[in-house]
């Protein structure tokens, strides 16, 4: 079908992957790429897709430049089939697609606010606050009183205690003068 060369979606997609995908790629950091884009690079891409697909549906890979399946010259006569009119809108067809795609794959722009945030009347975020840390305790209370009295006047005692028992304090100071050693 005539109507079909040239429109396919993978002519876009592998100029896409090849030159745009990420910001170091060609075509993201020469301004002149895009526009350079003709119908000598529609022709060499479908010429490579062509000699792919061939070689996939083979299963067996031959070296481009030595096989006559990969023929620019038959992208060329089939791009040449079509009157100059239909080329150029085929050409801007292609470009169009591929600056879609191009913006469809930058980063959205931050919806943030560049200014800083105005604090007007803080009283209501103030009493806000104060009920959220009342509930935090209440809910402290309630989980301490679940406790038995045992493990909760055991826990009570640890956090009375130094955990540091005298012999890691004494290794804790061995390994600090060490360290000061070895700073000199």
């Amino acid at each position: 079908d005539h109507k079909r060369h040239f429109r396919a979606s993978e002519i876009t997609e592998i100029i896409f992957r090849k030159y745009f995908a990420t910001l170091k790629m060609r075509g993201n950091f020469d301004d002149t790429f895009f526009e350079s884009i003709n119908e000598v690079f529609i022709c060499l891409v479908s010429s490579a897709m062509r000699h792919c697909l061939k070689s996939w549906a083979t299963g067996v890979y031959l070296e481009p430049p030595k096989t006559e399946e990969f023929k620019y010259d038959t992208s060329v006569a089939t791009w040449n089939a079509h009157p100059r009119k239909v080329r150029s809108l085929l050409l801007a067809a292609i470009k169009a697609d591929l600056g879609a795609r191009i913006a469809a794959s930058q980063p959205k722009p931050s919806l943030e606010s560049e200014e800083p945030l105005r604090i007007g009347d803080t009283s209501a975020y103030e009493a806000e606050l104060t009920q959220e840390l009342a509930q935090i305790a209440k809910s402290v209370r309630v989980a301490r009183a679940r406790i038995p009295d045992a493990v909760q006047h055991h826990s009570d005692q640890l956090e009375d205690q130094d955990l540091c028992t005298p012999d890691e304090q004494e290794t804790s100071d061995d390994q600090e003068t060490d360290n000061d050693d070895l700073d000199a």
